[in-house]
């Protein structure tokens, strides 16, 4: 008989074997039928497999959708479907708003000391002030781009 085994890239099982009934079948029809279409997965054929031997796949094995209409299946083949990374984004975002996120952060860290010098507060006047007026320019340095961050980083869900 045949057999559909699932595994991810690690070679991990991901769920119990599918045993097919022993007439031939096209690997088209079996990866339409047993593959998870949502996740991205590549397929290999194994020929000649025996029980204990560990299936992995090679360049040998791995067949091209463009292939799996032409591939007959036989009673003793394996068949491994390999599930592949889905990738992700970190918390969720997507990958879009994570590029946008570090332009904006960029353009604003360019942006902050013509804003500052601007303002007047930390220009040529930061020599002369007082330690508390140093400590409040400081503090309005630091705030001033602070402020964008944090609208930034709490608009994107």
């Amino acid at each position: 008989m045949a057999t559909v085994q699932f595994c991810n890239v690690r070679g991990e099982p991901q769920g119990a074997p599918v045993l097919l009934d022993r007439r031939r079948r096209r690997l088209s029809t079996i990866a339409k039928q047993h593959a998870n279409k949502r996740r991205p997965f590549m397929v290999s054929v194994h020929r000649g497999v025996g029980p204990g031997d560990k299936i992995v796949p090679s360049d040998d094995t791995v067949r091209t959708r463009a292939e799996w209409k032409d591939t007959l299946i036989g009673a003793g083949d394996v068949v491994l479907i390999t599930y592949l990374p889905m990738g992700g984004g970190a918390g969720g975002q997507k990958a879009g708003k994570q590029i946008g996120m570090a332009v904006a952060m960029i353009a604003l860290a360019v942006a902050m000391p013509y804003a500052v010098g601007a303002l007047g507060i930390a220009g040529s006047t930061i020599g002369s002030l007082s330690l508390v007026g140093k400590a409040v320019a400081a503090g309005l340095t630091a705030g001033i781009p602070a402020g964008p961050s944090h609208t930034l980083k709490r608009s994107s869900p």
